[in-house]
């Protein structure tokens, strides 16, 4: 429940974006020209998605990958019931794509290109995936700025893939 760390610590105080770089990553500075952005199209993921599309602009042949989790965990039926999920798996995938594809089309342009993607799982688990099997440089994704509660619990997709992902992980606020 209560995190140790210095990053987790920097990460419930800082208001700024940022990058949180393991041990293995520390030999060599992170490259911008392959990003992977998780979106759920809340106003924090796409600060993040604007954020990497800055951060790339500048790169030849830059890629951000924008990412949905089609799987997304949901409401459950409740103590007195089973908990089974409200949302069928698969449900989420139609709609999901509609809402990628207007996306990719307002972030393209400025030499970097964009591409949609979609992975079932939970959104820390299609994320990790999914940087792993494209390579990413960076994963990229946006939060709320901490306060009250939050400077104390984190339970965030970003702070997980703070534990969980094998690469550089870039917070947005």
């Amino acid at each position: 429940m209560f995190l140790g760390s210095v990053a987790d610590a920097t990460l419930k105080q800082v208001s700024l974006p940022t990058l949180v770089v393991h041990p293995g990553d520390a030999v060599r500075a992170p490259r911008t020209t392959n990003l992977l952005v998780g979106t759920d199209f809340s106003p924090e993921s796409n600060r993040a998605a604007e954020f990497a599309m800055r951060l790339a602009a500048p790169r030849e042949q830059a890629t951000v990958g924008l990412l949905v989790a089609t799987l997304l965990p949901g409401p459950f039926t409740g103590l007195e019931m089973p908990a089974v999920p409200m949302v069928e798996p698969g449900e989420t995938e139609a709609p999901a794509r509609e809402a990628l594809a207007r996306r990719v089309k307002e972030l393209a342009g400025n030499g970097v290109r964009v591409e949609g993607l979609t992975c079932p799982g939970s959104p820390v688990e299609a994320i990790r995936d999914v940087s792993e099997q494209r390579k990413a440089d960076v994963i990229v994704v946006g939060t709320t700025a901490p306060s009250g509660a939050a400077r104390v619990l984190l339970g965030s997709v970003a702070t997980d893939l703070v534990h969980q992902a094998d690469r550089p992980v870039l917070i947005v606020r």
